[in-house]
């Protein structure tokens, strides 16, 4: 069974209140049902107050294997801050533990940030960093969102390469 025939059987797309169907936990990477309305709220919570109202950043956003961790470490080349899936990282601990032990880290001039969609879970994959940074309270104008993607078939092979088995 493939991830989409997952997801089609455990979310109905054309429904409009995503947010609070509950997705159901594997055991592994997921440990109890949540939905993205718990998920959300709670790591909207933990980055509230993490970024200056006086910052702004670069959202680098799209799937698992684009290209991401490469462009963002060119910009840490370039000496900006540049943060690695700051958001995921509150995102897996709710998952697998139901709350959050680490923190946002504080952004109070230019940085980078990479998020990325994927891999392992339904929440993962359907979860928006964006939409949660806005709920955060952080305005629209501070954030530059660039929005990766490459070759589907590329996207794949490098998916299959890397989690395959």
């Amino acid at each position: 069974m493939n991830i989409y025939s997952i997801i089609s059987k455990s979310i109905p797309i054309s429904d409009n209140e995503l947010d609070s169907i509950m997705l159901p936990a594997d055991g592994y990477y997921q440990k109890s049902d949540l939905n993205l309305h718990k998920i959300n709220s709670n790591i909207a919570n933990c980055i509230r107050g993490k970024i200056a109202p006086t910052s702004k950043f670069i959202l680098l956003w799209g799937p698992c294997r684009v290209g991401s961790t490469a462009l963002l470490n060119v910009f840490g080349e370039c000496k900006l801050h540049a943060y690695y899936q700051p958001i995921k990282v509150l995102l897996r601990e709710i998952l697998n533990t139901g709350k959050i032990k680490s923190d946002m880290p504080d952004i109070e001039d230019i940085a980078v940030i990479k998020e990325t969609s994927g891999p392992y879970t339904i929440a993962e994959s359907i979860f928006n960093p964006l939409s949660v940074l806005l709920q955060a309270g952080v305005k629209p104008d501070q954030i530059s969102l660039v929005v990766m993607h490459r070759m589907a078939d590329d996207m794949l092979d490098s998916w299959i390469r890397k989690w395959g088995d």
